[in-house]
C-alpha cells in the first residue's frame, strides 16, 4: 500500500461551535492560545490541534489525541480548568448538553 500508514488507535476530536455576538476574532485567538498552553499541552496523549473557520462566526476545533482514553480524560477535566471555561465562555451555548459534545473519531489510516 503506497502513500499511507496504518495508524490504528489515534483519535481526532471534532468540536463545532458558534462564536457569541460581539466577541472579536482576536479575543477567540487569545483564549485559544490560553487553552493550548494552560490545559491541552499538559494533557497526556495530546498531539496537537487546529482551529478552523467555517463561516463568519462558525468554527471547528480539530484536536488530535494518541488514544481515546486520553481524549476522554481531558474532556472529563476540562470544566475544572479556567483556560477551558474562558474559551467555552466565548461560544454560543449549545441547545442541549448532547449538542455541545464533540465527536471522537478513531483514525484508521493516515495519508501524506
Amino acid at each position: 500500500m503506497h502513500g499511507h500508514k496504518v495508524d490504528a488507535g489515534g483519535v481526532v476530536e471534532i468540536a463545532r461551535f458558534e462564536l457569541r455576538e460581539g466577541v472579536a476574532l482576536e479575543a477567540l485567538l487569545q483564549a485559544s492560545g490560553a487553552l493550548e498552553e494552560g490545559f491541552l499541552a499538559k494533557q497526556r496523549g495530546y498531539l496537537g490541534r487546529e482551529l478552523l473557520r467555517q463561516g463568519e462566526r462558525s468554527f471547528v476545533d480539530l484536536v488530535r489525541w494518541a488514544d481515546r482514553s486520553s481524549a476522554d480524560a481531558a474532556m472529563a477535566g476540562a470544566m475544572a480548568s479556567p483556560a477551558c471555561t474562558g474559551y467555552f465562555g466565548l461560544m454560543v451555548p449549545p441547545a442541549s448538553p448532547e449538542a455541545g459534545m464533540p465527536e471522537l473519531l478513531t483514525r484508521v489510516a493516515r495519508y501524506g
